[in-house]
Order: C-alpha cells, then structure tokens, then sequence
C-alpha cells in the first residue's frame, strides 16, 4: 500500500559555518519536504502528510467496502450518490451491458448488476489502494469473491475490481471502477468466433480538448497496440510498486516490474509467429484531477484477430479498458494501471459453473447428477 510521500526520503540538516546565524528559518533539503512558511510554486504538488494519508487511506479503504455493502443490498440511490458530483463518472460492471459514462447519466440508477435479483454478496479478498502524493486521488484493486446464493447452495463467482477515487471536500467518492470476470483468451476467441460474445454497448466519447487527452489516449493505443519500444516504455509505463497491468485471461495480473513480461492485447489476441492483433480504441472517456497529477480514461477496444491460423476469417472482439496515468516530474504522464476485461453475460458465468441448462429467472439450477464446481459451490 502507498500512503504519502516516498519512504526513502530523508530529511537532511545543514551546518552553518563561516558565522553566519539563520533564526527562525526550517531548512528542508529533501524535496518532498516544503518549510510551513513557504507556499509552493505554481503548479506544484505538496506532498501529503504522513499521518494525513494514513487517515486517508483507511477512508478510502471503508469507502470501497462501504460500496460493496450497497451493491449488495441494491441500493443504487445511495450508490449513485457515492459517486463524483459534476464530473463524468465511468463504470464497466462485469455484465456486458453494465456500462456507464457520463454526468449523472440515468443508467447510474439502472440495476445491471451480475445476477441481479438474487441474493449476493461481495467479500474482499485482497484490498489494495494507493493514494496520489497530493492525497487528492485514491486507487484501489481487490479481488472479490461474489457470492450468490440460491436455496442452500452457494456459488462463489471470482471478479477482479480496479476503481479509482477523489476527494469531495472529507469524503472519497467514485470516479471509474471496473468489474471484470477473468476468462481463459482461446474461450474469449471460440466464443466470438461462435457469436455468443455479446456486443459492447457504445457511450458518448468525451475529453477536455484543451488537456492531455490526446496524449494519454495516444499512450493508451500505443500500449494496447504493442506499438511500444523499450525507450518508449521506460518513459511511458510505470514498473513502480503501485503499477498494475491486468489482461482478461485468469493469470493475466502483472505488478511492478513484472509488468514488463506483460503480453499486450495485440499480441495476446494474436495468431503467434510475430502476428498480432489489430487493436484501436472507439469510444472513450478521459478526466484529469483537478490537482493535476492524475487522470483517467474508459474505453472500448475494438480487437480484430488475424483469420490465418485460426482457419476462418479474422474475428472481431468487444473489450472494455480503464487506464489510470499520473504526471510524474522529468517524465511527464505515464500509465500506471491497466485493466481490459471482455464483458459476459450471466448465462455465460453459470454454464461455466454448472454447466449447460435452463435458465430459471437469472440463474441456472444444478443438473441432475452434475457435482458442482469444488472452488465454486459449497
């Protein structure tokens, strides 16, 4: 977890010789350290507190967890106020057509969740944030296991969730999240080539034209597309302990310098032997902090697989990407989180846990004979 400035800072004295007798004035050598007496220069990003970011942390933390109970319950009124106000919101739930993008747009209140109408739960499996230095952006990623009960069984559905935060006055409130269930690439290729991969649902693009939107979306293609040399990636893509890279498939996770060993989406869609994917970016949705050190971006990803070695014609795939990019000093914006999912449908997720059958309202009941999935029933 990151809270506050970098541990490795130190604060260092100097001794004042030759006569010379300074009063009253902090010397502050470190640069994450700013005099109480001195204001920041323009555009300058005063680290937060220590003890502050701690505070802050655990907010932020309860704040998920708060989220988690309301989607629980259903109680998306209270949800929808937990989100950020006057400021574009994105949301790519796990259900292929769980997408939200705009102001307050109305699908905020629409119940998309994954098996609506049952009885769920979302338990936390392993919380991550981190807070921006200026502690005005939070980010947080969890493994969730969701749980829905039906009779005296329970299924227990793996989801991966990233979200990203801000600051509205004390409290932390949403600005993108998404939700993604993990799924092997070959089952994402039979599936589209087979049609049964629902299409994503489009949304108005929107950016500030006047800020970094054009050049965070062109970090973002170029990352996706694989167009990125080594020189490119040293200066663009984080390998810091809070970068995160996630790609559909089960073990497609990659933090820190392992981000490096990363397949991109082109090649991971690709046909092998050198023949990637071809990747672009359609609809999107970018804001930047107000501080000025983060931003954000939603999108879909339009993926066309090479046909040759798949024996057919190239097949076309809807992904969902969230990216999360920060300003840092010497390098400008670097992408510090990635996560592409595909959207699936709940028909999907219970014939992968229980196996073909009729549908019975949102969820599919146990065949006869058919011993339930061990990780995934109890």
């Amino acid at each position: 977890m990151v809270i506050g400035v970098d541990a490795r800072c130190r604060a260092r004295r100097g001794v004042v010789v030759l006569g010379l007798v300074l009063v009253g004035v902090g010397l502050a050598a470190c640069a994450g350290r700013v005099p109480e007496d001195a204001a920041p220069s323009p555009g300058e990003i005063v680290p937060t507190p220590k003890a502050d970011a701690a505070r802050l942390s655990r907010d932020l933390e309860a704040t998920v967890l708060e989220n988690y109970a309301l989607l629980e319950l259903g109680n998306l009124d209270a949800f929808a106020d937990r989100v950020a106000p006057g400021r574009a919101v994105g949301i790519f739930g796990a259900s292929s057509d769980h997408v939200v993008a705009g102001i307050s747009p109305p699908s905020l209140y629409e119940d998309k969740r994954l098996f609506a109408g049952e009885r769920l739960r979302m338990l936390s499996r392993n919380l991550d944030t981190h807070l921006s230095a200026s502690g005005h952006v939070g980010w947080a990623f969890d493994e969730v296991s969701y749980r829905i009960t039906r009779g005296e069984r329970e299924a227990a559905i793996p989801l991966r969730v990233t979200g990203v935060y801000t600051r509205d006055v004390d409290t932390w409130v949403l600005a993108m999240e998404h939700q993604s269930y993990p799924m092997h690439i070959d089952e994402i290729l039979a599936r589209a080539a087979s049609d049964e991969l629902p299409a994503a649902p489009s949304f108005q693009t929107a950016y500030d034209a006047g800020g970094p939107a054009r050049e965070l979306r062109r970090i973002a293609q170029r990352v996706v597309a694989g167009e990125v040399g080594p020189h490119y990636r040293e200066r663009h893509v984080a390998e810091s302990a809070d970068a995160l890279v996630i790609l559909p498939g089960p073990r497609h996770e990659y933090t820190g310098r392992d981000i490096r060993d990363a397949p991109t989406v082109a090649s991971a869609f690709g046909a092998g032997e050198g023949e990637d994917a071809e990747v672009r970016i359609g609809d999107h949705l970018i804001e930047v902090a107000d501080s000025g050190d983060m931003a954000w971006m939603m999108s879909n990803l339009k993926v066309r697989v090479p046909g040759a070695a798949r024996a057919g014609d190239p097949v076309g795939v809807d992904l969902r990407g969230t990216f999360l990019f920060e300003n840092r000093p010497r390098r400008g914006w670097v992408l510090l989180q990635m996560h592409v999912s595909v959207g699936v449908a709940d028909a999907l997720v219970w014939e992968r846990l229980f196996g073909r059958g009729a549908l019975s309202g949102h969820a599919r009941p146990l065949q006869p004979g058919l011993a339930p999935l061990a990780s995934a029933c109890r």
